[in-house]
């Protein structure tokens, strides 16, 4: 095997069309592709493109992954107009073309752009994601993630770096490779991928996430944004979201649709719960199913029928239901009635299923956007949401 043939060096060419949900600017002298979340979000990363350059899909596909998860996301040009790697290219020339892209001479531009976040979106926090990292005596909490069939970082590589970080780092660090991984594969679209290396991607992003909201949304603000009732929970209090998709007609009923931005004949329909189908919440698991490569569509399935409300009185709620064709789940008796749903499930059902219970969470807790979650209800939600994630990618 030569080394153009290598694994890591994936070819552009054979990637899905991804046109991406944020926009290209100029800041000073540098062209980016910047994606903001709906809502409005004092806290930014700068996504440090690899050597094929800020225009990769596959990286804007993971700055818009960003974006939806409240962070605003920027990804500027550091080579600064210089060609980008082509997988066309001469591997032997690569030593050469690097020497006029030193990965370690991004200080300047990353300046740049951190006053460009800070002045322009009055961001307070700015974390940064990148392609390596060779230094151990690190300034900031760092996050390593490797693929266990990277060859351009060997597993000897990954130990010695862990060593050198037990002796020198200083702040909190973590190491993680995830098993028969190549290099790049954490930012794949999941129609690029085999469906066995699916679930390591969406552990790697889940795990990339999760390391930012520990070190960029800090537990104060996340208790603050969440003070609202469980159940039924205060719309009121829900922070603004309006959704990236669009409402639609069908014959009578009225919905709201997203779609990704590249092809796709698998769908899912959401139903909503007893708060109606345009609740920013349900649109936000909506939006969240599509970016995940999947038509989702909510329709009203009370066809015109007001939603319940907050400020509704709850002892009229019996009532209410009764005109919106459904059953009412009294919570003393909710353990049981889950038992019971298993046993007639065993008992009748001729496909596969599964019942899961999340302890100490109340009723729709899933679909509770980031700023609305209790840190400790945090990882119960994100379980829950890759859970969901992994069955439709198993049969859809």
């Amino acid at each position: 095997m030569t080394s153009k043939d290598l694994p890591f060096q994936y070819e552009i060419g054979r990637r899905s069309n991804y046109v991406g949900s944020g926009k290209e600017v100029q800041v000073e002298n540098i062209r980016a592709y910047i994606s903001q979340p709906n809502y409005g979000s004092n806290k930014a990363v700068i996504l440090v493109h690899d050597i094929y350059g800020w225009q990769f899909p596959d990286t804007r596909y993971i700055t818009d992954i960003l974006a939806s998860n409240g962070y605003i996301t920027i990804c500027p040009d550091f080579f600064l107009g210089k060609e980008p790697w082509k997988s066309n290219n001469h591997w032997h020339d690569f030593a050469d073309w690097l020497k006029q892209r030193d990965p370690m001479k991004v200080d300047k531009t990353t300046a740049v752009i951190m006053k460009f976040l800070k002045e322009k979106y009055n961001a307070i926090k700015i974390g940064i994601i990148r392609d390596s990292e060779d230094r151990y005596e690190l300034l900031n909490p760092t996050f390593f993630i490797f693929g266990g069939k990277d060859h351009t970082i060997s597993l000897d590589q990954v130990a010695l770096l862990e060593e050198k970080l037990k002796e020198y780092c200083r702040v909190d660090y973590k190491v993680k490779i995830y098993p028969g991984q190549v290099h790049g594969f954490a930012q794949c679209k999941p129609e690029d991928m085999k469906p066995e290396d699916v679930p390591f991607m969406e552990e790697a992003r889940m795990d990339m996430i999760d390391w930012l909201n520990k070190y960029i949304m800090t537990a104060a603000e996340s208790a603050m944004a969440n003070e609202a009732n469980p159940c039924p929970c205060n719309i009121a209090d829900k922070f603004e979201y309006e959704g990236l998709g669009h409402e639609v007609s069908v014959e009578h009923i009225r919905a709201y649709l997203n779609k990704p931005s590249h092809h796709t004949d698998k769908a899912v329909i959401v139903i909503h719960d007893i708060f109606g189908w345009q609740l920013p919440n349900t649109r936000f698991i909506a939006d969240m199913l599509a970016s995940n490569g999947y038509i989702a569509i909510c329709p009203d399935f009370y066809k015109g029928q007001a939603p319940w409300t907050p400020s509704s009185d709850w002892a009229t709620f019996d009532d209410w239901l009764k005109t919106r064709d459904s059953k009412h789940i009294n919570k003393l008796v909710y353990q049981f009635m889950v038992t019971a749903l298993e046993q007639k499930l065993k008992q009748q059902c001729k496909t596969e299923f599964e019942v899961k219970i999340y302890p100490g969470q109340t009723h729709g807790f899933v679909h509770r956007k980031r700023e609305d979650i209790n840190p400790q209800d945090k990882p119960y939600i994100e379980e829950a949401r890759k859970d969901m994630l992994n069955w439709l990618n198993r049969y859809i």
